[in-house]
């Protein structure tokens, strides 16, 4: 029998990511009481959801800053504007496009066609800025697992995993891209600080549906979720955080419809961030606001 084509593959990996979001919210949705979730949303205090959305994007300002640090470190000098435009049109991308990386690949088609700069350094750094970002998320819900104060199975061995993570973290990268190690502090950094702003957002979203207790274990779940919803399972994380949220909430002893509203909002912030890159989409990407690699 032959094989099937490329296209074809991504098509259909394409619809099996969204047969899967679909599937996860659909069990989501069964099993939480819809009014619940409704009551929660209209009941909520929605002025709230506005600093929720500013600390939202401020994270994603400072993860441009970030893969703005890795490409520096590869020869690549981008102007923090033209890096930003570049960034917010890779969010917008990322959700239009299959895969969930359509927005990666969209910075590495348009940014090696400059001289001097190798595809395989391109694509190592944005690879690099997702797994940063990763190591940041697991490591923070890490920490905050540790003081749970619900008494959990393994919790004990965290203080020593800890630095181990790093510790292959960094093996990883001097081994892969030797060039990065000397922003490996700092990038790091910068994707605790990203972290931080986005449980900011959390905690503002959980004032707005007058949630004020079991803030840790709401936190523990969100950065769960988004290590789930990181990865290529689903369209756009849609169904991957709902699913996160829903079992966790179960597992830590805390309500399922909060948490589930709260994967929800997230979402829609998600989705608005994003589709504000479309702005930038009506005009292309202009190289000439960016200098030209640094010599080496």
């Amino acid at each position: 029998m032959a094989k099937a084509s490329p296209i074809w593959q991504k098509r259909l990996f394409f619809i099996g990511k969204i047969a899967l979001s679909f599937t996860a919210l659909y069990i989501v949705y069964r099993k939480v009481d819809i009014t619940n979730l409704l009551n929660l949303l209209w009941e909520g205090e929605w002025l709230w959801y506005l600093p929720a959305l500013v600390c939202f994007t401020l994270s994603q300002f400072v993860s441009a800053l970030r893969l703005n640090t890795l490409f520096r470190q590869i020869g690549l000098t981008l102007s923090e504007w033209a890096n930003l435009r570049l960034y917010w049109l890779g969010m917008y991308y990322n959700l239009l496009l299959p895969g969930g990386i359509g927005g990666d690949a969209y910075k590495v088609v348009t940014l090696r066609r400059r001289d001097g700069v190798r595809t395989r350094d391109l694509v190592l750094a944005s690879l690099a800025d997702r797994a940063f970002g990763l190591l940041a998320l697991i490591l923070l819900g890490l920490i905050l697992l540790f003081f749970y104060p619900q008494d959990l199975p393994g919790v004990n061995w965290i203080p020593g995993l800890l630095p181990l993570l790093i510790i292959l973290a960094w093996g990883l990268v001097r081994g892969i891209q030797p060039a990065l190690l000397p922003v490996f502090s700092k990038v790091l950094g910068w994707s605790f600080l990203v972290q931080g702003l986005q449980v900011g957002s959390v905690m503002f979203l959980l004032l707005m549906i007058g949630q004020p207790t079991h803030w840790l274990g709401f936190l523990i779940l969100f950065l769960a979720s988004s290590v789930l919803a990181a990865l290529p399972l689903s369209y756009g994380g849609a169904g991957a955080r709902e699913i996160a949220f829903l079992y966790g909430a179960t597992w830590l002893g805390l309500a399922e419809a909060p948490a589930v509203v709260i994967s929800v909002l997230f979402y829609s912030m998600t989705l608005l961030v994003s589709l504000s890159g479309m702005l930038f989409s009506f005009r292309h990407w202009d190289e000439s606001s960016s200098q030209k690699p640094a010599a080496t």
